[in-house]
Order: C-alpha cells, then sequence, then structure tokens
C-alpha cells in the first residue's frame, strides 16, 4: 500500500485527474510516486478506460462523405487525385495515408472491365427500346432472334488464369500458360436462337462485321434460320439488338 500523503498532495491529485491529466505528469508536479496516483486514479475512476496511445488520427475531423461522393462520382480517378483534393482541403497525407483512408471508406482498386463505347445517342436509343418494350409478355419476346458475334480462340484463351503454387516450388506444366506464335488464331463467328432452339451460324471470314456483310448474314444464315422454324413464330418480329453499330447503319433494311 503507498504510504499516506498530506490532504492537499491529495486534493492536488484528485483535482489533476479530474482534469484527465497523465499519472506520470500528477506524480511529477505534486510531487509523489506514480504507484500513489495510479491507486488513487482507481479509487476515484474505477470505470476509466486508459486511453491508446500515439497521435491523433490524421483524418480525425475530415469530412469523408464529401470524399466519399466524389470517388463513387469518379471526380477522383487515382490515389495522386485523393491527395491532391485532401491538400486542398487542409490535410496534407502521403499516398500511402490516402490509399489506407479509401480502403477505410470501402473502397478498393480493381481492374477496369473492358465494354463497348457507348455514345450519348446511343444510351439514348437503348432506353428508348427499352421503354418501348418493357411491357412485352413472354409471348412476344418467343417471337423474336437473339443474334450475336462471338470469337473463339483456336489456342487457349485471352483471360489470364490463375494457377496454386508452392513458394520456392520448381515450375510444372500446370503452372504456366502456354502460348503458341501470334496468338494461334482465332474465328469470328455470328449465331441466332429463338425460343424453339438455335439457329444456324455462319464464319466472319475477315473479322470485321461491317454493314455489307451483316446484309449478306441476313440474306443468307439468318433467313435460313427464319424458315426453319413455324412460321407464326415471326409474327411482329422484331431485331433482339436496337444500337449496335453494324445494325443501325445505312445498308441493312
Amino acid at each position: 500500500m503507498p504510504r499516506r500523503i498530506s490532504s492537499s498532495k491529495l486534493n492536488s491529485v484528485k483535482l489533476c485527474l479530474h482534469n484527465n491529466e497523465a499519472t506520470a505528469t500528477i506524480a511529477a508536479k505534486i510531487g509523489v510516486s506514480d504507484l500513489t496516483v495510479r491507486c488513487l486514479k482507481a479509487t476515484l475512476k474505477p470505470d476509466y478506460i486508459r486511453p491508446k496511445g500515439g497521435r491523433p488520427k490524421y483524418t480525425q475531423n475530415l469530412r469523408t462523405n464529401a470524399l466519399r461522393l466524389k470517388l463513387r462520382s469518379g471526380a477522383l480517378k487515382s490515389i495522386s487525385d485523393v491527395c491532391s483534393y485532401l491538400k486542398s482541403i487542409g490535410c496534407s497525407v502521403s499516398k500511402w495515408q490516402a490509399k489506407r483512408l479509401m480502403n477505410e471508406l470501402g473502397f478498393k482498386a480493381t481492374l477496369k472491365k473492358s465494354k463497348p463505347f457507348l455514345s450519348d445517342q446511343h444510351q439514348k436509343n437503348r432506353l428508348k427500346w427499352c421503354k418501348k418494350h418493357q411491357n412485352w409478355t413472354v409471348d412476344d419476346w418467343k417471337k423474336v432472334i437473339f443474334s450475336d458475334e462471338t470469337k473463339i480462340n483456336i489456342f487457349g484463351p485471352d483471360s489470364n488464369p490463375y494457377t496454386w503454387k508452392e513458394d520456392g516450388a520448381v515450375s510444372r506444366p500446370h503452372h504456366v500458360k502456354q502460348t503458341v506464335k501470334y496468338g494461334g488464331g482465332s474465328l469470328m463467328m455470328w449465331g441466332c436462337m429463338t425460343a424453339k432452339g438455335v439457329g444456324y451460324a455462319c464464319q466472319i471470314f475477315d473479322g470485321n462485321m461491317n454493314s455489307q456483310t451483316y446484309t449478306n448474314i441476313l440474306g443468307t444464315t439468318y433467313s435460313r434460320s427464319k424458315n426453319c422454324c413455324k412460321e407464326s413464330i415471326f409474327l411482329g418480329f422484331c431485331c433482339a439488338h436496337p444500337v449496335t453499330m453494324a445494325r443501325t447503319a445505312s445498308v441493312p433494311t
């Protein structure tokens, strides 16, 4: 047990504890031991929770909602943009700190997915097409021929597959992605399907779907696919691709 101290020192310690001063500071100021101050603190403040050490968080007073909105809208595209924005509002941080802040807000760096370019006119056309057909029934959609083009690689996919490998282990055949010179080549194919099943397919020999190629497909492969199905299935026929470039060209009608 700590030795008894005078009433004046006891009152001074109580006052310092009430002001939330540090134990070592109180002991040095009043002239008592650290143990005495800790024992008095345990008696006077039984529910006291010791604060965490270290400096205050660098973004403690930062308004994160504005930063979150800018990240969601794409106004800030990189960590450098985030650092510049934070510096403009008086919070200068490093790139590592900015990255950690973005992770705390729920944002993670991901690779951008490749998507076909859509101009403002393309988007308006698609929205108009969707509104026009939003009330279609299942029977209405059964009258539609759906078509698309695809590239088929002769040797392996375009993606980068993952594999499991131990640290320091020798590379085995299943650990590598085998390639051939010039990629091995590929085929561009056009095909279609209906509610009754798949239709005919054809190869796009030059690998590029333009208006002339598409017109030729409509007069050959598409017509054969349509004629093989019952006539009633195509009553009220409409094209399933409203705004792609080949289908909105002036040649196909």
